[in-house]
């Protein structure tokens, strides 16, 4: 399980959005991937790691 979190912010015409992703710093793979090794003649898997955790800021003006 990955935690994220967000805080909002508006007045009048101006918001702004702070956000952390993966707030726990948890490792983890959404992807994998399978191959065959020659050498071994047995078969691989080779694991791609997601981000670890990530800010995110946003603003926004409405006129």
């Amino acid at each position: 399980m990955v935690l994220d979190s967000s805080l909002s912010w508006r007045s009048g015409n101006i918001a702004a959005t702070f956000g952390i992703r993966n707030l726990l710093d948890k490792q983890y793979s959404e992807m994998v991937g399978y191959g065959f090794n020659s050498s071994t003649l047995a078969s691989d898997r080779f694991y791609y790691p997601s981000m670890g955790r990530s800010f995110d800021l946003s603003m926004e003006y409405k006129f």
